[in-house]
């Protein structure tokens, strides 16, 4: 099954170490398909928006984690990140 999660709220960095930290962030919740960063298209400036898109059936008996609204930012507990897709429960803060 291929997700397209929406993502909001990543921490502004370079774009190499942002594309870096996606997939290390992803990698946890199944088989990374792409990943994509939004920028102004006329001042190449980062947009603090992108996009995954993830495969989630499970590979070699390996479980995913299951995906929710705030994602760890590389496994760090004090930076969350934002996901959205089609199909995923509401969130309500």
């Amino acid at each position: 099954q291929v997700k397209k999660l929406y993502l909001t709220h990543l921490p502004l960095l370079d774009p190499k170490d942002l594309e870096q930290g996606l997939h290390k962030t992803f990698a946890p919740y199944g088989h990374i398909l792409d990943v994509g960063i939004n920028r102004d298209p006329k001042t190449k400036a980062y947009m603090v928006y992108s996009f995954a898109v993830l495969e989630i059936q499970p590979y070699h008996q390996q479980k995913n984690k299951t995906l929710d609204h705030h994602i760890l930012w590389c496994n760090d507990t004090d930076n969350l990140i934002y996901a959205h897709f089609d199909q995923m429960p509401l969130y309500c803060s």
